[in-house]
């Protein structure tokens, strides 16, 4: 009855002094909100350690009832009191008493029912108690009961029950809560088990499947400067006897970036965690204060982040884990998009720029082996590449970029990666840098025709724009392990080019040819997409077939392009057996095929020589005594050739010879010779001289000229004009080889005079 009594006597003293009593009714107008209610109470409630709360709405009743303990005399005394609190020990969440004042936003009765209280409050005198004739309740529980007052504050509280429903991660910081019912709703945290790092524990939900990790940090005393700021904000002197309990942090993973203060504040940040610490509120109690002007606030965010940090550290140092379980500490990583200057952007750039100051000069990027590796010493690659290639295979290729690859980890998802990206601590490998190094290496072959059209999907997209990947190694090859550049392979028909079994083994064993399985694959793909109307794979079908028509491969390859290629490898071993030279130009005769500059031709000298160096093939058995000895060892093809026919007839191998496909000579070619003159007269002098009687034309004022003609070579006039001395027929027998040669003239029946301009 005493606290009736003081509460009697305080409020007649105010009632009698009205400006003091207007001071009061104004504080009490600050602490009413319907939405914060429930909030206000589960605090209430925490402190009285119960550990399962219910809210229910009936017939326009609001009840809060939970099974903590009752009321001391020194609690309920705060009731019948108003801005009242205990000043030897701060809390900096709240105070009971002001908590409990907040229900009479709901309406003007708030009635009170404990084991050993049943009282009721009046709005007009709300500290005031008055005394119910009522039974206490029977399973001793606490309870409120307040009738609503009217229709929009139940819809405000309603707002807040439906809040509570989507985040009720409140629960988790209260010291004994876990369970609230909410009307029909059952929110109750369960414990997992033990999380990855000392003092987190895996929580869930029940009936949902996301587990969330709670994080907490160790104790740790206030600062000075926080001190002060607390106690300005709570009106107290610092020269009085006060302690404030140890600040102690929590983050729950998973959750969103919601500030809370044990119970929500209205800051939510792009944070992938929610955060809960003794942060001081601004004086409306809806977010907190600006951490530019409180000190406090700054400082507990720092701590945050700097707890994201250590947290992220010790779970990727784990070795006895799974990579894919370790690579998850990256979730604790910030990076939010900075955009404004808002309150919940700088709460986050604080937080983030905390976590990457403790990580300054260590090691956290976990590579492919599970060793943690210093930022900017892992290599990045577009998540595509993992879906085409082993990691050894990767490690392989990067080789011919990078002296030492160290692959940030695949099990590292797409969203933490572009976290390290953006604080600068991978080496980004681009999707077109990393193609160009397949320009230049020697790709291994993906294990799978999937995962191969995994890499022309991906090529497909990028060869739209960089042309210079028409060399790009993305070709199987029959019989390799590695990839080679369309313009290195063949593509060959379904008919056989040769008979021979062994003739074609020997040219396959020399011939890049494009892989027919890949190219049946291709082909069952198709019959595929179309069958099952599959939109995405019959895209992918098409850029294949696409990639292979840009690249020239779409088609049988030309027999002249067979044969270049194979000569191109063929011809550039450091030692090449005569017999395997003859037998490949006989292959090349029995398919007419004509020679490229690739190609070489074995001499009398058993030397390799460019058909540029002009080959003969004495094929009368006379060409000799036109050729100048000296040039006879050098030029003449090797008798070999044409001894012993098993890849050609003789008459294929005379046919190649004449048509002019195989580049030898049957006898001495004209050469072109270019002739500079000076002088208007001395060009005209020339050009009678060759038979050339019209008029000429000078387009440029200049004396400068030059005659194209075609000529045999000096040392060949040389050699004839010596034979012939003692050969009297010579000559004769010179012209009838001349005009028995159509190939000879072709090109080269006329001169030309260029003035030079």
């Amino acid at each position: 009855m005493r606290f009736k009594k003081k509460a009697e006597d305080r409020w007649k003293g105010l009632e009698s002094d009205p400006e003091e009593s207007a001071l009061w009714q104004q504080l009490f107008k600050q602490v009413q909100s319907p939405r914060h209610i429930i909030s206000e109470l589960l605090q209430n409630a925490d402190d009285a350690q119960a550990t399962e709360v219910s809210v229910e709405i009936i017939e326009g009743v609001f009840t809060f009832s939970h099974d903590g303990r009752d009321f001391s005399g020194d609690e309920f005394a705060s009731l019948c009191r108003f801005a009242y609190s205990n000043k030897r020990v701060l809390h900096t969440t709240g105070f009971r008493g002001i908590g409990f004042k907040s229900t009479f936003s709901l309406g003007d009765i708030v009635e009170l029912i404990t084991p050993t209280l049943r009282v009721a409050f009046h709005k007009k005198r709300f500290t005031y108690p008055v005394w119910l004739d009522c039974e206490a309740p029977k399973d001793n529980n606490t309870r409120i009961f307040i009738k609503i007052a009217d229709e929009q504050r139940q819809q405000e509280l309603m707002s807040s029950l439906r809040d509570w429903l989507d985040s009720p991660f409140s629960l988790l910081f209260f010291n004994n809560i876990r369970r609230l019912k909410l009307g029909e709703h059952d929110l109750h945290w369960a414990n997992l088990g033990t999380g990855p790092i000392p003092n987190s524990t895996w929580m869930g939900l029940q009936g949902k499947e996301t587990p969330y990790l709670v994080v907490r940090s160790l104790e740790e005393p206030f600062t000075e400067e926080a001190i002060r700021e607390i106690s300005d904000e709570r009106l107290i002197d610092l020269s009085e006897n006060i302690s404030l309990l140890p600040s102690k942090l929590e983050i729950v993973l998973g959750a969103p970036g919601q500030l809370f203060n044990v119970l929500p504040t209205g800051v939510r940040t792009p944070l992938p965690f929610a955060l809960n610490a003794s942060f001081v509120q601004d004086p409306a109690r809806l977010k907190i204060k600006d951490p530019e002007t409180s000190p406090t606030n700054r400082w507990l965010l720092q701590r945050i982040g700097q707890l994201a940090a250590d947290a992220m550290l010790l779970w990727l140092k784990r070795e006895d884990l799974d990579i894919t379980v370790r690579a998850k500490a990256y979730d604790l990583l910030s990076a939010p998009d900075h955009k404004d200057n808002s309150l919940e952007s700088v709460c986050a750039q604080i937080v983030s720029d905390a976590t990457m100051n403790a990580l300054q000069g260590k090691a956290y990027l976990l590579n492919d082996n599970g060793n943690l590796e210093m930022a900017g010493n892992c290599i990045s690659l577009p998540s595509t590449i993992w879906d085409i290639w082993t990691n050894d295979q990767i490690v392989s290729i990067l080789f011919a970029k990078f002296q030492n690859p160290l692959l940030l980890s695949n099990s590292v998802s797409q969203l933490n990666n572009q976290k390290l990206q953006k604080y600068n601590a991978l080496i980004d490998l681009e999707i077109n840098a990393f193609l160009d190094i397949l320009t230049v290496c020697e790709p291994p072959k993906p294990e799978t025709w999937s995962a191969l059209l995994g890499l022309w999907e991906l090529v497909s997209d990028w060869n739209r724009y960089y042309y210079k990947y028409k060399d790009i190694k993305i070709h199987p090859v029959r019989g390799r392990n590695f990839l080679h550049a369309a313009e290195n392979i063949v593509r060959l028909g379904e008919k056989r080019l040769l008979q021979s079994e062994d003739d074609w083994d020997f040219l396959a064993s020399n011939l890049l040819v494009i892989d027919v399985n890949w190219l049946r694959y291709l082909t069952e793909q198709r019959r595929i997409a179309t069958e099952s109307f599959d939109k995405s794979l019959g895209k992918k079908i098409d850029n294949a077939d696409r990639l292979l028509q840009r690249q020239g491969l779409d088609e049988a390859s030309n027999l002249d392009v067979i044969i270049e290629q194979v000569a191109t490898d063929f011809f550039k071993q450091n030692t090449v057996n005569l017999g395997d030279c003859v037998r490949f130009t006989q292959i090349a005769a029995k398919l007419n095929a004509k020679i490229g500059n690739a190609f070489h031709y074995a001499a009398k000298d058993r030397k390799l020589h460019p058909i540029k160096d002009d080959i003969f093939f004495d094929n009368t058995g006379m060409l000799d005594e036109y050729i100048p000895p000296n040039k006879i060892a050098t030029q003449f093809l090797h008798e070999e050739y044409s001894q012993l026919f098993q890849s050609c007839t003789k008459e294929e191998w005379s046919f190649w010879i004449n048509t002019g496909n195989a580049g030898i000579k049957t006898f001495v070619p004209l050469h072109n010779n270019r002739l500079i003159i000076y002088g208007d007269h001395k060009i005209e002098q020339e050009v009678k001289f060759r038979s050339y009687m019209e008029q000429l034309y000078y387009p440029y004022v200049t004396s400068h000229y030059e005659i194209e003609d075609w000529d045999f070579p000096t040392e060949y006039w040389s050699h004839w004009k010596s034979y012939a001395q003692n050969h009297p027929m010579f000559w004769g027998h010179l012209v009838e080889r001349l005009l028995d040669q159509p190939k000879t003239w072709e090109n080269n029946q006329s001169a030309r005079v260029y003035q030079i301009g």
